[in-house]
């Protein structure tokens, strides 16, 4: 199952007693919001795991990536040392990789190597 938008009320998904044992995995935008709502997520929800939400992937496709216009001041807890040097990345270049952006062949890739 997938479930596609909310934002910041993906918390709210920690609250569908289904889910909290279930295989979670989350894939956002690579933006300082799209982190902040993985943080959120998995403070509910400890065992999400994130797909695509790396530095290798903000580097892969870099140039597809525009200006992000106002940036989360949300400091993140939950997240992976993975997760927190691709952050590193868009917050210091301030980055917004959108994740319809990236090529759906290696998404798809991506998605079955889960």
């Amino acid at each position: 199952m997938a479930v596609h938008g909310g934002g910041y009320a993906v918390h709210e998904l920690a609250d569908v007693p289904w889910l909290a044992a279930s295989d979670v995995v989350y894939w956002g935008d690579l933006d300082t919001h799209g982190f902040a709502i993985l943080d959120r997520l998995r403070g509910r929800l400890p065992h999400v795991r994130s797909l695509l939400m790396d530095r290798g992937t903000v580097e892969r496709w870099r140039d597809l990536a525009v200006p992000e216009a106002s940036p989360a001041p949300h400091t993140p807890a939950h997240l992976t040392g993975p997760e927190r040097d691709a952050l590193a990345v868009v917050r210091t270049e301030g980055l917004r990789l959108e994740q319809e952006r990236i090529p759906w062949p290696y998404v798809v890739a991506h998605l079955e190597a889960l």
